[in-house]
C-alpha cells in the first residue's frame, strides 16, 4: 500500500501546485534577522557580514561564505554557516507527502575542499524545543571536488546515525558541478508516521536521480523542519550560491492504520502558500541539546511556551500542529 502511495508522486508533483514560487525576502544579513519566506518568519544565521545573504530578486537569495567568516554564537569554531532557518517554528509531520523544489546555482570560484558542506537541510528531525542532535535525516550537499549529493540518514541522533549508502548517499553527481549553471531540483519525502520507514525521490531538471524506500531517520522523530544556504566545516576559499524559485508543497495523507484491510484516501494536491505565527515572550527557559558533529551546549534565554505556528495550506487543514518554541536568535543555534 505504501508503495502505491509513493508511486503516485511522479504524477502528484509533476508540476508545482502553486502558480508562483514563494517570495523570499532577507533585508538584513545580521545574525538573527528576520527572513520572510512568503508569510513565514524564518531567520538568518550568519556572521553578519554584508556579503553573507542578500536578495538577487524577490524569489532568489544569494549566499556567500569567505575564509575566516564565523557566526558569533556558533557551537564550534570548526564550522562556518550562512543559512536561513525556520527556527523549529514550522514543521511538516510524518504520514504526509512533502516536496521541496528549488533552483540552485553554484557561482564561479575555486573548487570546494570542505569535508562536509550542506546547501539545503531538507529534513532536520524535530526532537524537542531547543534540541539539536545529529545531522538532518535528508540533506543536499556539495562534496569535496564540487560533487553534488543527496544524503540521508537512519538512526536516532548523533553517534547513532548512519548514512544510507555511505559514502555516496542516495545520489552523487560524479561530474563536478557546472559553476554558473542553474539546475532545478525536486525532492519528495515521506516519513511513515508509525515506524521508521520512509521514502525519498529526487529529480534534477525533470530527470529522476534518486528513488529510495526503507528505513530512514528515527522512528520516534517523524516531524521535520528545514534550513538552506551554506553550512560547512572551516575551509579555505570563498563559496557563493544562489537558491531561488522555491516551492514547499505538502498534502496527501494515508488513512490511519487499522486492523482490517484499508484503502487509500484520495491524494489531494495542496500547496503551501502562507505561514502564520503568534509570539509572546516572558519568563526564562533553558534549552539543551547536542549539535551536529556532537558538540554539547546549554543556553539560557528569554522566552515563554506560547509560541505557536503552523503551515496553512491552500485547500486543507493546518500542515503542522501548533507547539511551544524557543525564540530564534536568543539561543545559540548549536546544531547541524
Amino acid at each position: 500500500m505504501k508503495k502505491l502511495v509513493f508511486a503516485l508522486l511522479g504524477l502528484l508533483f509533476a508540476a508545482p501546485a502553486s502558480a508562483q514560487p514563494l517570495t523570499l525576502s532577507c533585508p538584513s544579513p545580521a545574525n538573527g534577522a528576520t527572513c520572510t519566506i512568503e508569510n513565514m518568519q524564518w531567520h538568518v544565521e550568519s556572521g553578519g557580514y554584508p556579503w553573507a545573504v542578500a536578495n538577487v530578486n524577490p524569489r532568489t537569495l544569494r549566499f556567500e561564505i569567505r575564509q575566516g567568516d564565523r557566526r558569533p554564537d556558533e557551537y564550534s569554531s570548526s564550522v562556518q554557516r550562512v543559512e536561513v532557518n525556520s527556527g523549529q517554528k514550522y514543521l511538516f509531520p510524518g504520514g504526509q507527502l512533502y516536496t521541496t523544489q528549488f533552483d540552485l546555482t553554484v557561482l564561479p570560484g575555486s573548487t570546494s575542499t570542505a569535508r562536509f558542506l550542506s546547501l539545503y537541510q531538507l529534513a532536520y528531525p524535530f526532537q524537542g524545543i531547543g534540541t539539536w542532535d545529529g545531522s538532518p535525516d535528508v540533506e543536499f550537499d556539495l562534496l569535496p571536488g564540487d560533487h553534488l549529493s543527496l544524503i540521508a540518514q537512519r538512526g536516532c541522533g548523533g553517534a547513532n546515525q548512519n548514512q544510507i549508502n555511505w559514502p555516496n548517499g542516495l545520489w552523487k553527481d560524479y561530474s563536478p558541478v557546472a559553476r554558473g549553471t542553474t539546475q532545478t531540483f525536486k525532492i519528495a519525502m515521506f516519513f511513515d508516521a508509525n515506524d521508521g520507514n520512509g521514502q525519498v525521490q529526487a529529480w534534477r531538471d525533470g530527470v529522476q536521480i534518486a528513488n529510495y524506500s526503507g528505513v530512514i531517520g528515527c522512528p520516534a522523530t517523524r516531524s521535520h523542519f528545514q534550513s538552506f544556504g551554506i553550512y560547512r566545516d572551516r575551509a579555505p576559499g570563498t563559496l557563493a550560491v544562489t537558491i531561488g524559485n522555491l516551492y514547499l508543497i505538502g498534502g496527501g495523507r494515508r488513512r490511519p492504520r487499522r486492523h482490517r484491510p484499508r484503502t487509500l484516501r484520495p491524494i489531494q494536491r495542496r500547496a503551501l502558500i502562507i505561514g502564520k505565527e503568534e509570539d509572546r515572550w516572558s519568563n526564562t527557559t533553558k534549552c539543551r541539546g547536542r549539535g551536529r558533529r556532537r558538540h554539547p551546549f546549554t543556553q539560557t534565554h528569554q522566552g515563554d511556551l506560547d509560541l505557536s505556528a503552523h503551515w496553512q495550506l491552500a485547500r486543507g487543514p493546518a500542515f503542522a500542529r501548533p507547539y511551544a518554541g524557543c525564540k530564534h536568535g536568543s539561543i545559540s543555534r548549536n546544531r547541524g
